[in-house]
């Protein structure tokens, strides 16, 4: 979760807040387009942790999501999460 803010000539907007996700490089759980591929997972509590966290993250007010960080939460329900 963040802010951004941009600055112009003595001028300061803040945009956000922003949530986004990155998968920390793993090769078996990464967005395909409009998709999520989620292989080989071990632990499915690890599936619920990040769906809970998605839901904290969607939840925020006035938060401006990414379509990646939705169709996680897409894909993660679609998969019992």
């Amino acid at each position: 979760m963040t802010d951004i803010i941009f600055e112009h000539d003595g001028t300061k907007t803040t945009v956000g807040p922003i949530a986004i996700v990155d998968t920390g490089g793993d090769a078996e759980y990464y967005p395909d387009d409009d998709t999520w591929v989620i292989e080989n997972v071990d632990d499915p509590a690890c599936l619920d942790e990040t769906a809970t966290l998605v839901d904290r993250l969607m939840s925020i007010p006035d938060v401006t999501v990414s379509k990646e960080l939705k169709s996680l939460r897409d894909k993660l329900t679609s998969m019992g999460h």
